[in-house]
């Protein structure tokens, strides 16, 4: 079972296939920043959009060395034809070339975090904390009591709580 909702599906398909952001949007019925949302906050949705792409590129790839030997051709036609002028076709043969030698992307790579180090990944990835909003290590304390003037753990443990207890 796929851990996106219909909607968002159906915005991985539309994507991949070529579809900008917007029209993809429009074709769902939703505002293209939900899709931005999306890419910002769920980590199933970036990896099954990084998926697509990738498949995307290895297709377009596939397509383009299809063509490679028709392209070498007519730059063979061109360029032994004296009387021909066709810039045109000179351009589209290199620019299948171009593509069809490209190397192939890096297969996506998604990181999760590790719950071991959610309290240096608070203070590293968070919005700026107020003073006195809770710490974003959830520790229950206010942030000016915890984590404001306090470097990052580097105990064995990883336990924020522990090291704030001692010092407290």
């Amino acid at each position: 079972m796929s851990p996106l909702s219909p909607v968002q599906d159906q915005i991985i398909a539309a994507l991949s296939s070529g579809v900008s952001l917007t029209a993809a949007a429009d074709a769902a019925g939703i505002h293209r920043n939900t899709i931005s949302n999306w890419l910002r906050i769920s980590a199933p949705f970036r990896a099954a959009l990084a998926e697509a792409q990738y498949d995307r590129a290895l297709f377009i790839r596939e397509q383009a060395e299809s063509l490679a030997d028709i392209a070498l051709q007519t730059i063979r036609e061109i360029l032994t034809d004296p009387k021909a002028s066709a810039s045109v076709r000179l351009k589209a043969a290199l620019a299948i070339l171009r593509q069809a030698s490209m190397p192939l992307p890096e297969p996506p790579q998604i990181s999760i975090p590790d719950p071991a180090n959610m309290h240096k990944n608070a203070q590293m990835h968070s919005p700026k904390t107020g003073r006195n909003e809770p710490c974003p290590c959830h520790s229950g304390r206010k942030f000016k009591q915890c984590c404001l003037n306090h470097p990052r753990p580097t105990h064995a443990s990883g336990d924020p709580k522990s090291e704030h207890s001692q010092a407290a």
